[in-house]
This record gives structure tokens, C-alpha cells and sequence, in this order.
């Protein structure tokens, strides 16, 4: 009996030890968060003071950036980095190849898509084999309906990391766009595994199969789309031809 009291009486002052070194933990990593958000907050008042005097001031520009970039705030990044990215023929200190990237992913962000492929292209032109670049440049051309393109650029991307979830969607709508349907039924189905409640992949995928001669299955996909206000009135047009052409004319009414 007196062997269990120590025991719970020492297992109760370990538990008290590690919630109090826990504790201590978080305090610190709370006070380190606020030191670096007090940091920048200095550098960002230094950088800006250098640029004002030096808009050509590579170093400030840089950190400026980086820290925008690293926050996500791409529209305060993007300026900076647009002026890094025309500053680079003179001045061999500044990383081309990051300044590039990050350059074209705050265009690409901002919708900017003709000063992103700027940056991108001069990314591929040093190291084709970028993953994040190719995925990004296949996006871009989807946007611009250059469906052959984006195609070309998401299958690199894949083959670069297979395992990536990131261009099952892209890719899935390229190759559906590009009237590549028995293609495109497979990525359209792996966005559907993850997130079931993507209507546009639902929709292309539904136009897809009855593409592919599979209309029973298609028809439902349609019917079960009939009341979401942007695709239901596209699916019950298709929903109505795929009756018709069973004879159905009733239902297809």
C-alpha cells in the first residue's frame, strides 16, 4: 500500500514537472515570437529608410522581400521583387533563380499572369526540373486556354513529384478542356477522392464519362447536380439530351 501511495505520489510530481517546463516552453516560444514580430518591424523601418535613399539598395530590397514573401504579403512583395528581378543583369550578388520564382509566384498570386511568366521562364531556363515552377506555368496556360501547353507543363510537374495532390485538379481540367476525356477521368476522380464536393470537377467528370460512352453513370452525376445554382442549369440541359437520346422524352421534357 505504501508502495503505491509513492508511486502515485511521484508519478503526480513528474506530471507537475513536465506541465511546468511546458509551460516555460510556450512563455519562450511566445516571447521569441514577439522579439522577431518587434524585429522586423525594426528591419522593415530600416530597409524602407535605405530604399527611399537608394531605390537601387539590392541588400535592403532583398530583406524587404523576404519578409513580405515569407508573411504572404504578396502585393508588397511583388514591387520589390519586380525591381530585384530588372536589377539582376547588373548585379551578380542577387540569387536569379530565387528572385525569379518568387517574383513570378507574387505576379502569379496578384493575377499578374504575363509578369509571372516572365519570371518562370527565366526559373526553367536555369533549372527546368522545378517542380513548383512547372506546376504554376500549367496553371497559367490554363487560364490562358492554351490547353496543350498547361498539359505539357502539369505532366512535367508530375513527373517530378508523383505524389503530389496539388495537380490532380489542373491537370484533371487541362486534359478535360483539350477533349482528352478518357485522360482526364482519372485525375478528375482523384480530386474527387479528396474533396467530393468539388462541383466543377463533379461536372467535368459527369461530361467526361458520357464523352466516354458511360452516360447511365453520367445521368446521375447530372440529376444529382440539378439544384446548384452555377452547374445545375448546364446539368439538366445534358441530364435532358441523355434521355432523349434513350428515348425517354417524357423525362427529358
Amino acid at each position: 500500500m505504501i508502495g503505491v501511495l509513492i508511486a502515485i505520489i511521484t508519478g503526480a510530481g513528474l506530471i507537475c514537472i513536465l506541465m511546468a517546463v511546458s509551460g516555460i516552453q510556450k512563455k519562450s516560444a511566445n516571447v521569441q515570437g514577439k522579439g522577431r514580430s518587434k524585429n522586423n518591424v525594426a528591419v522593415i523601418r530600416d530597409c524602407t529608410k535605405k530604399i527611399s535613399k537608394d531605390p537601387h539598395n539590392v541588400e535592403a530590397l532583398k530583406t524587404l522581400a523576404d519578409i513580405y514573401y515569407t508573411d504572404l504579403n504578396y502585393e508588397r512583395a511583388f514591387p520589390l521583387y519586380q525591381t530585384l528581378f530588372k536589377l539582376m543583369g547588373v548585379h551578380v550578388e542577387i540569387d536569379q533563380q530565387v528572385v525569379s520564382q518568387r517574383y513570378g509566384v507574387c505576379a502569379f498570386k496578384l493575377g499578374k499572369f504575363d509578369e509571372a511568366m516572365a519570371g518562370f521562364s527565366k526559373v526553367l531556363r536555369l533549372n527546368p526540373k522545378d517542380y513548383e515552377v512547372n506546376l504554376y506555368v500549367g496553371k497559367i496556360m490554363l487560364e490562358k486556354k492554351d490547353f496543350e501547353k498547361s498539359i505539357l507543363c502539369l505532366k512535367r510537374a508530375a513527373s517530378i513529384r508523383p505524389d503530389s495532390s496539388e495537380i490532380y485538379e489542373p491537370l484533371g481540367f487541362a486534359l478535360f478542356e483539350a477533349k482528352k476525356y478518357r485522360e482526364s477521368l482519372m485525375h478528375l476522380k482523384k480530386v474527387l477522392d479528396e474533396n467530393p464536393e468539388n462541383k466543377q470537377a463533379l461536372f467535368y467528370f459527369a461530361n467526361a464519362m458520357e464523352e466516354c460512352s458511360m452516360s447511365d453513370k453520367a445521368l446521375k452525376i447530372f440529376m444529382h447536380l440539378r439544384p446548384d445554382t452555377k452547374f445545375g442549369p448546364e446539368s439538366c440541359v445534358e441530364a435532358g439530351r441523355i434521355h432523349e437520346k434513350m428515348g425517354q422524352y417524357d423525362k427529358a421534357v
